[in-house]
């Protein structure tokens, strides 16, 4: 591949980068945002010996999530379209039981959850430095 033609397609991917770029700095406020609620969560908590996994509360948040993705994921037949919106409701009920379990983590503070991401996000980066997404 030519140098003129890797600039081309790093000038096109600009626009979709500053999307993400914006987006990333919302969920970042939004993130932060959390955390501090967390603080709050856990010192009511500590005040009231609360226990701190409510799992109820999980549960019901997970099946929300869940059965938005079950009304797509069923079907004999799957189309494109349908499978693309599983892959994101997925994705969507993962990153919400993080958060969670990442609250819970903070609350019991145990870092121990903490440390087994960052070791297992440095290895992923690892193993996909330099790959190439390949068509279908």
């Amino acid at each position: 591949m030519t140098e003129d033609k890797r600039a081309r397609e790093i000038e096109e991917l600009l626009p979709l980068r500053r999307d993400l770029q914006a987006v990333d700095e919302k969920l970042l406020s939004l993130l932060a945002q959390r955390y501090d609620l967390v603080l709050q969560v856990k010192d009511y908590k500590r005040k009231t010996a609360m226990p701190v996994l409510q799992k109820e509360v999980q549960a019901r948040k997970l099946a929300q999530v869940a059965a938005i993705a079950d009304n797509y994921g069923q079907a004999s037949t799957i189309t494109a379209a349908k499978a693309e919106k599983t892959a994101k409701l997925r994705y969507l009920q993962l990153v919400l039981r993080l958060l969670m379990d990442l609250s819970v983590s903070e609350q019991l503070d145990e870092t121990g959850l903490l440390s087994c991401m960052e070791a297992e996000l440095t290895h992923f980066e690892e193993q996909a430095d330099g790959k190439i997404i390949t068509k279908k």
